[in-house]
């Protein structure tokens, strides 16, 4: 609905949106986890503001800074990750933008570690286009793929990272960028969608369009001195701890017992 010339709705799709209006018609109600998504759903639905609630996610417990560094070690040998390094976790759609991820890559040339389930999933398209490129501006040797990764080992990825980037063109939510933030990780991300939400504060923020700008941003992290960075590890930790799922479950129950009264 957002981006139709990228997502294609189709016939099918034009008929489930059909009855997905309908349905809306019916419901007293609609949650949302950001005001960019309550916005899209007013905007595209036209679907009344009053009727819809933000309630927003949160970054598991599990998800904080790791002082193991044996532990550390050995994940790092597990996924052969090089001492310093750019982190993406996230899918592949277009909206992600990883293409221009891995053209910001070819101008710095710093190691790029790509996590996600469906990036090494070759017979997807856009993991086509993603290797093709790869390979075209020889990054092959910089360019780390590990696939899915078990949530435990995700959170020793995120503390080892240099930097987590989300250079996407849109996001509802954007969780790695609390995730990253609650392992003291810096973020260099978008202003796209919920991310300006999400992030203001404690991330640095790039234009998605420009790889030169993300380019630069993500230097920028590289050379942080070393209390540079643990102050801003510090002010993302407490931003990120703002958003709990002790919150996320008191709200959207507040929100349930408001409407079977």
């Amino acid at each position: 609905l957002v981006f139709p010339q990228y997502f294609p709705a189709g016939i099918r799709g034009y008929i489930n949106l059909f009855f997905q209006k309908r349905a809306l018609a019916n419901t007293d109600f609609i949650i949302c986890d950001s005001q960019a998504s309550k916005d899209d759903v007013i905007n595209k639905l036209s679907y009344p503001s009053e009727k819809i609630h933000i309630v927003y996610l949160a970054a598991g417990k599990n998800f904080k800074k790791l002082e193991d560094q044996k532990v550390l070690q050995t994940i790092r040998r597990k996924f052969h990750l090089p001492k310093e390094f750019a982190l993406y976790v996230g899918d592949v759609n277009w909206n992600k933008n990883i293409e221009g991820l891995i053209t910001t890559i070819a101008q710095i040339k710093i190691p790029t570690v790509l996590v996600g389930k469906a990036i090494t999933d070759n017979n997807l398209e856009p993991v086509k286009k993603i290797n093709k490129l790869i390979r075209r501006l020889d990054l092959e040797d910089i360019v780390t793929r590990t696939g899915y990764v078990a949530e435990d080992d995700l959170v020793a990825i995120y503390n080892l990272a240099t930097v987590t980037v989300l250079p996407s063109f849109y996001e509802g939510f954007g969780l790695p960028a609390l995730e990253s933030m609650a392992c003291g990780t810096p973020v260099v991300c978008s202003k796209a969608g919920s991310l300006k939400e999400i992030a203001t504060g404690s991330a640095i923020f790039c234009d998605p369009a420009d790889p030169a700008d993300i380019a630069s941003k993500i230097k920028l992290v590289v050379n942080l001195s070393k209390s540079q960075r643990e102050t801003l590890a510090n002010r993302s930790q407490k931003h990120s701890a703002k958003f709990t799922w002790e919150k996320t479950a008191e709200q959207t129950v507040a929100i349930f017992k408001k409407f079977l009264k």
